[in-house]
């Protein structure tokens, strides 16, 4: 083999490593990465929602329906956005089992989508005794630092 085809076969194979590693990096990065980011984006607009609407959720002012309706909505918005991020991050369950406490489990999202379908729907409740309880749950299963004061 000549000098001038080593050369060739070097260059030509160190050019298609860099276009493999760069593909797999670009498929890291869109399919794993982004769809993170975005979910902890979503974890963020949730905890703004509690903390925002959390007169419509704990004290309720009477006759105040439009800041009840609209914190319902909001909180069953996310809590729509939540599923469908988690749901959208391919082999979420090892992902969140490989970042321990920077990725809540599965279950765990899950069943903090049914706490905010349920606060959703109680905000229009009189007996809102149960929406402490699920904002507490919420941070708990979602792994929101306490507030403190």
């Amino acid at each position: 083999m000549s000098e001038l085809t080593k050369i060739f076969l070097t260059s030509g194979l160190t050019i298609f490593g860099g276009v493999v590693v760069f593909v797999l990096g670009q498929l890291i990065a869109k399919f794993v990465i982004e769809p993170v980011y975005e979910l902890k984006q979503v974890f963020a607009e949730v905890r703004l929602a509690l903390i925002y609407y959390a007169q419509a959720i704990h004290t309720p002012v009477p006759g105040d329906e439009k800041r009840s309706d609209e914190a319902a909505a909001a909180i069953r918005r996310h809590a729509a956005d939540l599923w469908a991020k988690v749901t959208s991050i391919p082999c979420y369950g090892c992902l969140s089992k490989l970042w321990f406490g920077f990725l809540p489990d599965f279950a765990s999202c899950r069943k903090a989508v049914s706490q905010l379908i349920g606060l959703a729907n109680s905000v229009h409740k009189e007996d809102r005794s149960r929406n402490q309880d699920r904002v507490d749950k919420i941070g708990r299963l979602l792994g929101f630092k306490e507030f403190e004061e």
